[in-house]
């Protein structure tokens, strides 16, 4: 009840302060586990991209939000939970399968922190395990800002896509994770005309593998 009271005053509040435009919100499954992954520009795009949504995302949020005891009341009445950024976390990632075993939609950003310049960044490999363990669909969403007062912020999601990995003998279990969250990612830099940036940046930056 407090998410949809929540969701109402958000959507009020966002409307007041920048020019938001979403289409694609109906790509959502209308029932079973799926994941919407995006880029991520600011700590308002899990917030618009539940507005573009009929259903109830469940998001993972960086533990840092949930220091404040005040503020992680919050969080956790609307679903969210914490992930340590930068390693592996297994209560998180237990938590996340969890809620897709469910049935319910799991929110995460595969670059793992934001970029207010809209720069893109290497996915995670964390996306990847959720994706290859769970088998859910990834609803892919791209931001386009900047955030700013009446500024223009525009949400496109895109249409479910399946993400697969060659079942490559020669690859460790980390590549394989990697090439996952690649795969999300580049679905998430297609929607917005950048999917050979992404593509450049995949072979200039170095995947981050914590074990086979």
């Amino acid at each position: 009840m407090i998410y949809w009271f929540l969701w109402v005053i958000a959507h009020l509040l966002v409307r007041v302060l920048y020019r938001v435009s979403y289409s694609g919100g109906g790509n959502l499954p209308k029932r079973g586990p799926a994941i919407v992954c995006a880029n991520h520009l600011g700590w308002w795009d899990p917030i618009i991209f539940a507005l573009a949504c009929r259903r109830r995302i469940y998001f993972l949020a960086k533990a840092e939000l949930f220091d404040n005891k005040a503020f992680a009341l919050l969080l956790r009445s609307i679903g969210a939970f914490p992930v340590r950024r930068g390693e592996p976390d297994r209560r998180a990632i237990e938590w996340a399968l969890r809620v897709l075993k469910e049935g319910k939609v799991l929110g995460i950003f595969p670059e793992g922190t934001r970029d207010r310049t809209g720069t893109l960044r290497r996915a995670e490999p964390g996306v990847g395990l959720l994706v290859l363990h769970s088998g859910a669909p990834v609803v892919p969403g791209y931001f386009r800002g900047p955030y700013g007062f009446r500024k223009p912020v525009r949400l496109v999601i895109g249409k479910p896509v399946q993400i697969a990995v060659e079942n490559d003998a020669a690859k460790t279990g980390a590549e394989k994770r990697q090439a996952a969250a690649d795969a999300v990612m580049e679905a998430i830099a297609a929607l917005g005309g950048r999917a050979e940036e992404y593509g450049r940046l995949v072979r200039a930056v170095p995947s981050r593998q914590p074990g086979g």
